[in-house]
């Protein structure tokens, strides 16, 4: 098999999704406070969401693959409540 994306697709289903990126430890290199140490990072954010959302005020908002929340702080001036899901219990806890 010479096709080099046949390869991968071949390693990431045999071994159930589990690529090299999954098992590198990115817990360990992921802040979930980035968005506060970084100024710059945080008007970024916010001025994305600010260009998406434009001036909605919602009751309520779903932050689907939350994370750690890193997003909420931005997230906030769009919602009055947010609800946030995430696949890892781990990253909830962090939230």
């Amino acid at each position: 098999m010479d096709d080099p994306n046949a390869v991968h697709y071949k390693s990431v289903t045999q071994n159930r999704g589990k690529t090299k990126f999954a098992s590198c430890a990115y817990e360990d290199r992921f802040d979930p406070f980035v968005l506060n140490k970084n100024d710059h990072l945080r008007k970024l954010y916010g001025s994305l969401f600010q260009n998406f959302l434009g001036d909605i005020k919602a009751e309520r908002l779903l932050d689907l693959g939350c994370g750690t929340g890193i997003y909420f702080d931005v997230l906030s001036a769009h919602a009055e409540n947010i609800d946030a899901i995430d696949s890892s219990a781990d990253m909830i806890d962090i939230a």
